[in-house]
């Protein structure tokens, strides 16, 4: 079954070519009239065109064409409005013959002066000498789903185990690969089934280069750099693949493509992060396949996806990755389906047409898309597309559907408690969901199979598909009312095939019910040829059945460590409620080969329970202004589905707190919080609808302003180093509320003293003699503040008076430690006396003495107190 990309705006067909109008959804907003077509001007890129010539004009251009790969377009009649062009897939070297063999040596982007109308450029270009084909240049989209990005720290290395392959300490989280029914909402078995390949076969092969058409990749990741492809023609950072958005070797790591990258190759077996499909085994020293970084989203720059998907194939690529795609649901433009054709004909091909890479041609695919939609319109075969499940074998609620999709993968789906853990840049792990997640699952797979096939070279694109297609997980009864391609990519199964015997029939199958969830029993057979099956898988229906077929659901659990006659116990989860089901088991091994049914069993499921919120403490809340709070829940669940948990509020400053999910808190921050009264609403809903709410109140009282409680007295210090002075708070400043305030200072002389305030204690620490005022603020959450000012004094405590300053030009200064009266003389050394009095002197009014008018040279000052005496000398400049 072969299909169409989705999303994909029109190929408009100009001059020479006609096609059918195709559907365009209504959209607002200014549009194009295009011959008949409205087509909305922001799903286009504006200023280019993508224009196909004919041989003899082409000849024109390329004499035409500078060393830099420009035209000349202003040496051409009718190119006037063209401010420069170039080729589309630029020259290729030494596959220059087979590009130009293909017809992909005649498009070229057309750049029009910004401003021109797309109606004006496209009539423009309809004018052109030997025009045969016009594309309106669409917009492109990643196609991820990245509602949640969960940003994890890599935790502690892990060890392999008899369940697990690997060391890698995430691999536990990828339930994609190896899924047992724990991660939420999950139906065990509903994987790629990896494992067995891992155990059994190659784990990649550094030959198989896989070219990954997205944001660029981070080459210097952890758990990535040593899958990273290398140019052999360029060194550094410049190796790692090409930047199509500015036309440079420089890849700039985006989320998406390194996301994507990491689910292919991640490194495997290396103690960190997660594993990728294909990505080798570093305990033992095999390689993994190589990620080629095709970077087409650089920020708000795009690229071409045509020309990374061609340029791929000349430096080696066999397998095309394109999460991405167009803005708007129609046939894929030419540009794009050449590019398709040249890569699935010429991939692993030398320029002599001679095989040289590990599979012959190549394959293309691409995600289906996140519309929740079945895309109708002309298929476009060798595309390769990927649809998108959750961990229930169900399409998740995003992806799209229709007979163009060839098969679907695990992708995620948000709504149900489960995504795609994967890289992400800067040494980071995370999950995302969508399309875009299960593509490269698709690609991963086809990488391990050519990596068995690389030493033999035999594999060609064809059997590829084939394996792939032959090989899935059927999933139709899960889907009834959406095709999803052949069904679930499975790894071992499009590797190995089958053969060997059928296991034994399991025995002792017991069930019991609760609510629409089947729990049972069963103990293993002997496996003549495997020893124990690889699987148990209980089937039902609500009709009645008597052996295996693909309009049965099941539920696929792993033996792993359990022994010939050893219980299996488990869960199967997702059935209806309230419904008839026959049931019975039988046991499977890793080539797919089914043992006979068990006796079949009937039982009726339960109804949906509401999920319960419990109160561990009042869910009621009074704050003030300063204060934080939370109201505590519990969530039981009990008919153990998942659920989502959701705060509505009628204000700012209240917050939903899930790190314990089952038992969340609403947590109200007063100081983000207007003073009032408010009611909040706590809605847990389980994934079948069914809702509980339980209604909160809280108030934020008025806020009082801070208050002075005390005035700060001047401080003397005797010494610079005579250390910290602690002062109480609170003997200062008070607030009504019992708020520890902030404080901020502002000191006029900051080299005399320093203020800080910690745990409700001032700390005032002399740093210079000197004087300083010192402000003191506190401000309280609101923003209201009250202050006061005080003075410090840093002198020389060991000199009762001082003089300064000296030299003196103007004024001089006398001070003493406490406030007193005291006879100041100052003579010249000729002996006649400049100044005679008995002057006031205080700590923080010093005595001053006028020597602006005195002439230049030597003072004495004779400063008398009671029946003391002292003297200075001094120099008058």
């Amino acid at each position: 079954m072969r299909g169409r990309i989705w999303l994909l705006l029109p190929l408009l067909a100009v001059f020479s070519c006609v096609r059918e109008t195709t559907w365009l959804p209504e959209r607002e907003g200014p549009s194009a009239q295009v011959f008949g077509m409205d087509i909305p001007e922001d799903e286009l890129v504006p200023d280019v065109l993508n224009v196909c010539f004919d041989d003899e004009t082409v000849s024109r251009l390329e004499s035409l064409t500078g060393e830099d790969g420009e035209v000349r377009p202003d040496a051409l009649p009718g190119f006037e409005s063209v401010v420069r062009m170039h080729r589309l897939f630029p020259d290729a070297g030494k596959f220059e013959a087979r590009t130009r063999e293909a017809g992909l040596h005649r498009w070229y982007e057309v750049y029009y002066q910004p401003g021109v109308s797309i109606t004006k450029a496209a009539a423009g270009a309809a004018s052109f000498p030997g025009v045969e084909e016009v594309e309106l240049n669409p917009r492109i989209e990643i196609v991820g789903c990245p509602e949640v990005v969960e940003v994890l720290s890599s935790p502690a290395r892990a060890s392999a185990s008899s369940k697990y392959p690997f060391d890698d300490p995430r691999l536990s989280s990828q339930w994609q690969y190896y899924n047992n029914g724990t991660a939420a909402s999950a139906v065990s078995g509903c994987d790629i089934n990896v494992f067995p390949v891992w155990r059994t076969y190659k784990t990649g092969d550094p030959s198989v280069i896989v070219g990954v058409v997205d944001g660029g990749i981070d080459f210097r990741h952890e758990d990535l750099a040593a899958n990273m492809w290398n140019n052999p023609e360029k060194s550094g950072d410049y190796k790692y693949g090409y930047n199509f958005t500015n036309n440079t070797f420089v890849i700039h790591p985006e989320d998406h493509g390194t996301h994507v990258a990491g689910t292919i190759a991640a490194v495997n077996n290396n103690g960190k992060g997660v594993c990728g499909i294909a990505g080798g085994n570093a305990a033992t020293g095999e390689k993994g396949v190589k990620l080629m970084s095709c970077q087409i989203f650089d920020g708000n720059r795009q690229g071409s996806g045509a020309a990374a998907i061609k340029w791929s194939a000349d430096h080696g690529a066999v397998i095309s990755q394109n999460s991405w795609g167009y803005t708007t649901l129609t046939e894929p433009p030419s540009t794009l389906r050449s590019a398709v054709d040249y890569f699935i004909a010429h991939a692993g091909m030398d320029e002599n047409g001679r095989q040289t890479g590990p599979m012959k041609g190549g394959i293309v695919i691409f995600a289906a898309g996140n519309e929740d939609a079945s895309v109708s319109g002309n298929d476009y075969g060798p595309i390769f597309n990927v649809a998108s499940v959750g961990a229930d074998f169900r399409r998740a609620y995003y992806s799209n559907y229709g007979s163009w999709v060839d098969i679907a993968a695990p992708g995620g789906d948000a709504r149900k408690g489960n995504q795609i853990l994967s890289t992400l840049p800067g040494g980071r792990y995370g999950i995302m969901q969508g399309t875009s997640m299960a593509c490269p699952h698709v690609s991963g797979v086809a990488a391990l199979i050519v990596s068995q096939y690389a030493d033999s070279g035999s594999l060609t694109a064809e059997n590829l598909e084939k394996k792939l297609l032959s090989g899935v997980t059927s999933i139709s009864s899960f889907n009834p009312n959406y095709a999803l391609g052949a069904g679930l990519v499975n790894a071992y199964r499009s590797i190995a095939g089958s053969g060997g015997k059928a296991p034994q029939t399991p025995s002792d199958l017991t069930l019991s019910v609760q609510s629409n969830n089947v729990r049972f029993s069963v103990r293993v057979p002997k496996d003549v040829d495997d020893g124990v099956p690889t699987t148990i898988n209980l089937y039902y229906s609500t009709g009645a059945f008597d052996r295996v077929s693909p309009s049965l659901m099941f539920a696929r659990f792993y033996v792993e460590d359990l022994n010939e006659g050893d219980l299996l116990e488990a869960v199967v989860t997702g059935l209806e409620f309230e419904r008839e089901y026959y049931l019975a088991a039988a046991a499977v091994d890793l080539a797919g080969n089914i043992s006979p049914l068990t006796a079949r069993q009937t039982l009726t499921t339960g109804s949906n329970h509401a999920p319960e919120i419990v109160e561990l403490t009042a869910p009621s809340l009074v704050l003030k202004p300063h204060e934080s709070g939370s109201m505590d829940f519990r969530i039981d669940e009990p008919d153990g589905h998942f659920y989502t948990i959701e705060l509505s509020a009628d204000s700012e400053g209240i917050v939903l707190d899930t790190l314990v999910r089952a038992c969340p808190k609403v947590k109200v921050s007063g100081p983000s919080t207007p003073s009032g009264s408010y009611r909040a609403v706590l809605t847990v809903t389980d994934n079948y609808g069914l809702s509980t709410r339980k209604e909160m109140q809280y108030t934020v009282l008025e806020n009082h302003p801070p208050t002075l409680s005390g005035t700060f007295p001047d401080r003397i210090f005797s010494s610079r180093t005579g250390g910290t002075e602690q002062l109480d708070c609170s003997l200062y400043f008070s607030d009504e509320d019992g708020e520890q305030l902030s404080y901020t200072f502002s000191i006029s002389n900051e080299t005399v003293v320093n203020m800080t305030a910690q745990d409700g204690k001032f700390f005032l620490t002399p740093m210079n003699y000197g004087y300083s005022d010192v402000t003191v603020k506190g401000t309280d959450v609101r923003g209201e503040s009250v202050e006061q000012t005080f003075r410090v004094l840093v002198r020389d405590g060991s000199r009762t008076v001082e003089m300064y300053p000296n030299p003196v030009r103007d004024k001089l200064y006398i001070r003493m430690a406490s406030q007193a009266e005291v006879s100041v003389s100052v003579v010249s050394v000729s002996g006649a006396v400049w100044f005679e009095g008995v002057v006031p002197v205080a700590p923080f009014a010093p005595a001053v003495v006028d020597m602006s008018g005195a002439s230049p040279g030597a003072y004495t000052v004779y400063v008398t107190l009671g029946s003391e005496s002292f003297r200075q000398n001094l120099m008058k400049l």
